[in-house]
């Protein structure tokens, strides 16, 4: 029983007990499927470790979100577990980023659309602003004469 609790596992009785299997057939299967988890375990390190670091190596509300979400984590949790908790919170985005995202854009576009309508006006007026110099004078004197 220590040894399935060891590795996080319950108790099965789906098989039936094998009679003739020595203890030493026993401990041979037994290392090898300890050997088969510590090897799954290497490979999950060694790839969780990479993906992580790509959700997380820029500055973005995404990768805040998934730092977050990995520092919550308990700290006793296994590679496997955090590489499972990893997946489950990349499937998380498009519920907890993605709006946050598409109304940052929606904003930004808003205030694009406003400039751009602000650059327009700026131009018509500026259409209307007489290009001949006796024009410009008589506009300028004609102001002059009303503040005097």
């Amino acid at each position: 029983m220590a040894i399935l609790e060891e590795l996080g596992l319950s108790e099965s009785t789906s098989r039936e007990p094998e009679p003739n299997l020595s203890l030493d057939e026993l401990r041979s299967r037994l290392n090898r499927a300890r050997a088969q988890v510590e090897n799954s375990e290497n490979v999950v390190r060694r790839r969780h470790g990479p993906i992580r670091d790509q959700l997380i190596g820029q500055a973005s509300s995404v990768a805040e979100y998934i730092q977050q979400s990995l520092d919550a984590l308990p700290a006793d949790m296994t590679p496997m577990g955090r590489a499972a908790e990893l997946c489950t919170i990349y499937a998380g985005l498009r519920r907890q980023v993605l709006p946050n995202v598409i109304n940052d854009v929606t904003t930004i576009l808003n205030q694009v659309r406003q400039f751009r309508g602000v650059i327009t006006r700026f131009e018509g007026a500026y259409a209307q602003i007489p290009t001949n110099p006796h024009a410009t004078t008589s506009l300028t004197s004609g102001v002059a004469s009303r503040n005097s």
